[in-house]
């Protein structure tokens, strides 16, 4: 069972089995999608056109706790590289049979159009309509809804109406930010900031009283500094789907998307996710 795929459903579905079920029929029809150009790891990496022979070069936002840490180099690669998108990173490299380069690259830098430093991108990238026109997308991998994180002092929202009230931070160029003007709209304009790194510092001075920003982020930042912040609200519905990121035309979409799907299908991005998150990461209340 691929627990990663674990989806809400309507506001009166909070029953596991059913999160479940739709799991696992999302994941039938992706499996059955791919299943015909699945890689394996006999792969013979010399077939695949990379930037570099025999290495997978993977671009992720340095700085997102829990998902990609560590040290940026003058090359922009990136050493002592650790967390969740990491993790699938070394992994999607080993089941293609190529070693692996890590290199930052801001995350508007992933989904603006033009030629990339990378070969394929793992940076907590929602699939949109919009995005599509400037990049090519995998089949998803995963799955997560917006979460709420508030200033230390500020008492939790219990509502999407109470939420309103409050000054609000999200990342620029972000499924977040475009949630908050367009779907949530406060009462106060919203501020943006150019990295999550400024957004969280913003929560943690109390110039924001509360950020939105991809769930398991704010849980994997609240679990690394819980004195810099107050509680996590909880979540907002809206079943972000991330997608593997490629330059527009790229070869190594078919090859490398398979890989993907193989490790959600064996269960490794959920394990990955665990391991990160913890076990009960999305299962935070639900705001409406």
């Amino acid at each position: 069972m691929i627990d990663v795929w674990r989806l809400r459903g309507t506001a009166g579905e909070t029953d596991g089995s059913r999160r479940r079920g739709a799991t696992i029929a999302l994941l039938a029809a992706t499996a059955l999608a791919c299943s015909s150009t699945a890689v394996g790891s006999g792969t013979r990496s010399t077939a695949l056109p990379t930037k570099i022979p025999g290495t997978l070069t993977v671009g992720v936002d340095i700085g997102t706790l829990g998902l990609a840490e560590g040290t940026p180099g003058a090359d922009g690669a990136v050493a002592h590289a650790r967390g969740f998108e990491i993790d699938v990173a070394r992994a999607l490299a080993a089941r293609l049979g190529l070693k692996l380069r890590v290199v930052d690259v801001p995350f508007a830098g992933v989904v603006t159009p033009g030629p990339k430093p990378f070969d394929v991108s793992v940076a907590h990238v929602t699939v949109t309509s919009e995005r599509k026109k400037s990049v090519d997308f995998s089949k998803p991998y995963f799955v997560a809804n917006k979460g709420v994180l508030v200033a230390e002092g500020v008492a939790p929202p219990a509502s999407l109406a109470a939420l309103r009230k409050l000054r609000l931070c999200a990342q620029d160029a972000t499924t977040s930010i475009a949630y908050v003007r367009t779907k949530l709209r406060p009462r106060l304009a919203p501020h943006s900031f150019p990295s999550l790194v400024d957004v969280f510092r913003a929560v943690s001075d109390g110039f924001c009283q509360a950020m939105i920003a991809d769930l398991e982020i704010l849980i994997a930042a609240q679990r690394d500094q819980p004195d810099l912040y107050g509680s996590i609200a909880g979540q907002i519905v809206t079943k972000e789907r991330y997608g593997a990121v490629f330059e527009k035309g790229s070869a190594l979409r078919k090859p490398v998307g398979a890989a993907l799907t193989s490790l959600v299908r064996s269960g490794q991005i959920a394990r990955f996710a665990t391991r990160w998150f913890g076990a009960a990461w999305d299962d935070a209340p639900v705001i409406r």
